[in-house]
C-alpha cells in the first residue's frame, strides 16, 4: 500500500524538475485528482500530465528518473492513431507512477493551463478540474475523437446553462424594478435558442400580445424604452459581475463601477 512519503516523493521530484526549467508545468489526474473534487477514494497510483521543455522529450525524463530516483522506467510503445503520443511509467516503492507527455496532445496542454493549484501532502502542485479529468479519461475510448467532442460540448453547454441562468436572474431582478412581473424566478425551456455552447442564453417575454392592454402599453415608446433599458441594466450587472478575461469589460470592471445611462428611445452602457 502506496504511503503518504510515496506521494511526497513524486510531487517533490517533478517539483524540482519545473524548478530547474527540464518540465516547464505539470498536473495531477487520475484518481487522485478526482478525490479533491468528490468523496475521497483510495488510490494505489498517481497519475501527471507534463510539459517538457523545449528539445526534450520521455526519454530524457526518463533518463532523469532512473538517475536521480533510481527507479526502473516502462517506455509503452504508442500507436499512431492514439491521442497520448509519449509516456511513461514508474514505480515509487509501493506507489504506481505514470506520465503523460502533452506532446503532440493538446487537450492534455489545455487541461494543465486550466488547472487549479493546491497543497498535496506539503507540496503545491497543479490539479486538473472535473471535466478535463473526464475528458482526458475518454482519450482511451474507441472513437474517441467523435465522443470527446461530444462530451466536450456538452460540459460547454451546461456551464453555459448556469451562466445563462445567473444572467437571468439579473435581467429578471431589474424588470421587477421597472414594473410588475408575471413570475418572479426564470424559467427554463429546451430551446435551440437556448443552448448555445458560447455565450449566456436568455428569451425575455416582454407581454402578451393576446392580451389587448399589455400589446397597447408595449407599442408605446415610453414602455419600449423602460423594459430595454431593465434589459440592459441586468446584462451590465452580469457582466460586470463576471467579465470574460481579456475583454474591455474585464478591464473596466477592474477599474470600478461605471454608470449607466438611459434615456426615452433607447439606452446605452
Amino acid at each position: 500500500m502506496p504511503t503518504i512519503e510515496d506521494f511526497k516523493r513524486v510531487l517533490l521530484f517533478f517539483n524540482s524538475l519545473e524548478k530547474e526549467s527540464i518540465i516547464s508545468d505539470f498536473a495531477i489526474i487520475g484518481g487522485l485528482a478526482l478525490s479533491a473534487w468528490v468523496a475521497p477514494r483510495t488510490t494505489q497510483d498517481i497519475d501527471l500530465i507534463v510539459t517538457a521543455s523545449p528539445g526534450l522529450n520521455s526519454k530524457d525524463l526518463t533518463h532523469l528518473v532512473e538517475t536521480r530516483l533510481c527507479k526502473k522506467t516502462h517506455l509503452p510503445k504508442m500507436k499512431a492513431n492514439y491521442a497520448i503520443k509519449e509516456m511513461f511509467s514508474f514505480m515509487e516503492d509501493h506507489l504506481g507512477v505514470d506520465v503523460i507527455l502533452t506532446t503532440g496532445f493538446p487537450l492534455a496542454a489545455e487541461a494543465i493551463q486550466k488547472a487549479v493549484r493546491i497543497e498535496i501532502v506539503g507540496e503545491t502542485v497543479k490539479l486538473a478540474t472535473p471535466e478535463y479529468l473526464i475528458a482526458l479519461k475518454l482519450v482511451s475510448l474507441d472513437d474517441k475523437d467523435d465522443v470527446l467532442a461530444s462530451v466536450l460540448l456538452d460540459l460547454s453547454q451546461s456551464a453555459s446553462l448556469s451562466a445563462s441562468q445567473v444572467a437571468a436572474e439579473r435581467v429578471l431582478h431589474q424588470l421587477n424594478l421597472a414594473g410588475e412581473v408575471r413570475k418572479h424566478e426564470v424559467q427554463q425551456a429546451r430551446f435551440m435558442v437556448l443552448k448555445s455552447p458560447d455565450v449566456p442564453s436568455m428569451l425575455v417575454e416582454t407581454a402578451y400580445i393576446s392580451n389587448p392592454q399589455e400589446e397597447m402599453r408595449l407599442r408605446t415608446q415610453v414602455q419600449q424604452a423602460r423594459l430595454a433599458a431593465a434589459i440592459q441594466r441586468g446584462v451590465h450587472d452580469y457582466f460586470y459581475a463576471n467579465p470574460p478575461a481579456g475583454t474591455r469589460v474585464a478591464q473596466l470592471a477592474a477599474g470600478g463601477s461605471r454608470t449607466i445611462t438611459a434615456a426615452a428611445g433607447g439606452a446605452g452602457f
